[in-house]
């Protein structure tokens, strides 16, 4: 949590945005593991999305683009007419890409159209990567720590039985 919303907070000093989320790759869909500026009452962080043909981040996908913009999102993408989304005018995708795979991406919300140009879409794809190193070794990190938990629980396993063992 700390990692993404110091990510968020350092790219909204040079990427004017209104809201933010990042979003990581889960089985066939994206899920939030946080964000930025969402309105009250509409904490996304947790929320799962599919990844299909009608998501507008798609393209990224399919077609490996650097980034997705979308000047007015409510005019092309029925989805961002619904209750989480429709505040939301302005919208950008930039896919997250560690050890030559993507493993996610970042969205960044305009609550006016055009709030992002060109400039701000590649800025924000070059400080992807940035983003996708330090997610990618914060989640490193948590792995070795819960398998050095495990481990010290089996050398606790192992200490009780051979007790075990010797009081026989």
């Amino acid at each position: 949590d700390d990692t993404v919303a110091h990510i968020l907070d350092q790219l909204q000093q040079v990427v004017p945005y209104d809201s933010a989320s990042v979003q990581l790759l889960a089985g066939d869909g994206l899920e939030i593991i946080g964000g930025r500026g969402f309105p009250e009452a509409k904490d996304a962080i947790g929320m799962r999305f599919v990844l299909n043909e009608a998501d507008p981040a798609y393209p990224i996908l399919r077609d490996g683009l650097p980034y997705v913009l979308h000047p007015d999102i409510q005019s092309t993408n029925e989805r961002f007419k619904g209750f989480l989304h429709d505040h939301i005018r302005s919208w950008m995708a930039i896919p997250l890409h560690a050890r030559g795979r993507l493993i996610g991406m970042f969205t960044l919300d305009g609550f006016a159209v055009n709030k992002f140009t060109e400039a701000h879409a590649r800025f924000a794809s070059t400080f992807a990567n940035q983003v996708a190193v330090t997610l990618e070794n914060a989640r490193l990190y948590k792995d070795l720590q819960m398998e050095l938990v495990e481990r010290q629980k089996a050398e606790v396993e192992l200490r009780q039985r051979e007790v075990i063992l010797e009081a026989i």
